[in-house]
C-alpha cells in the first residue's frame, strides 16, 4: 500500500485485522541481533521474551527461557502460541529454515520475521513459511546505494524498493495513462512532488510537469527498465 497517513489509517479503520490487545513477541536467538530487536522492542513498549540455549546470555532485566526452540515445551513457555510476532534470528541459516517451518506449523495464523546471513536462502525462508526475510546482502547493498544515490532509494522489503527521481524528458507533458509506464516497466509512480506539494496516487491522464519528481515503487528488474526505457536525458 502507499499513501498518506490519514489514507493509512481509513484503510486500517475498514480492513485490518483483529489483533489481541497487549503486544507480545517472541524472539529466537539470543545473539547480538536477537538483543538488538529486543532492545527496539522495549523502547516501543512491547514485552517479549528471548529464547536462547546459552545461559550465559542472559542480560538482566530482559524475560529469557533458556533451551532448544527445536523442543515445543520451550516455546511454550516462552508464550510463542500467544506472542503477536516471532523473530528467527539464529546465525545459523539452516537453523532458521527449520525453526521457520516449525513455527510456521504451530502459529498458522501469525506473523514470522527470519533472518538470512546468505542471500541465496531468503527464498528458502519464504516458502518455509516467513512472512518477510531481512538478509545482510540486501541491507547492505541497499545501505551501500543509498549512500551513492544521496537517499534516493529506500528500501521497503526484500527486493521492493521506492525512488525518487526526476521526470524524464521523454515523459514530461504526456500522460501515465498514454505512456503505459506500469505496463512496460513494472513500476508504480504512486506520486508526483511539484512545488506547490505532493500528490499521492496521481491522475494518470493528467500530463506529467516538467521540474517534478517522480516516486516510483518497483523491483530492481523493473527500475532498470524504467531507467532503459525513460532515461534522465
Amino acid at each position: 500500500l502507499a499513501g498518506t497517513e490519514d489514507h493509512l489509517s481509513a484503510f486500517d479503520e475498514r480492513h485490518s485485522a483483529q489483533i489481541h490487545d497487549e503486544n507480545t513477541a517472541g524472539i529466537i536467538g539470543g545473539g547480538r541481533v536477537g538483543r538488538a530487536i529486543g532492545r527496539a522492542y522495549e523502547a516501543a513498549g512491547i514485552d517479549y521474551t528471548i529464547v536462547e540455549k546459552l545461559a550465559e546470555r542472559q542480560r538482566e532485566g530482559v524475560s529469557y527461557v533458556i533451551g532448544d526452540a527445536a523442543d515445543r515445551a520451550v516455546l511454550d513457555e516462552a508464550g510463542i502460541n500467544e506472542a503477536e510476532a516471532v523473530l528467527v534470528t539464529t546465525h545459523d541459516d539452516d537453523v532458521n529454515v527449520y525453526l521457520t517451518r516449525y513455527c510456521r506449523g504451530l502459529r498458522p495464523q501469525g506473523r514470522i520475521i527470519s533472518r538470512a546471513r546468505l542471500d541465496r536462502n531468503v527464498s528458502t525462508l519464504y516458502r518455509a513459511g516467513a512472512d518477510a526475510v531481512l538478509s545482510y546482502a540486501a541491507t547492505g547493498s541497499t545501505a551501500i546505494w543509498n549512500e551513492f544515490r544521496g537517499g534516493g532509494t529506500v528500501l521497503v522489503a526484500e527486493g521492493l524498493r521506492v525512488v525518487r527521481t526526476e521526470v524524464p524528458p521523454n515523459l514530461v507533458g504526456r500522460t501515465l495513462a498514454d505512456t503505459h509506464v506500469h505496463r512496460r516497466t513494472g513500476c508504480n509512480v504512486v506520486a508526483i512532488q511539484t512545488e506547490a506539494g505532493t500528490t499521492i496516487t496521481p491522475d494518470p491522464h493528467q500530463p506529467l510537469p516538467a521540474e517534478a519528481k517522480l516516486i516510483l515503487v518497483g523491483t530492481d528488474e523493473s527500475l532498470s527498465r524504467f531507467r532503459d526505457l525513460f532515461p534522465d536525458g
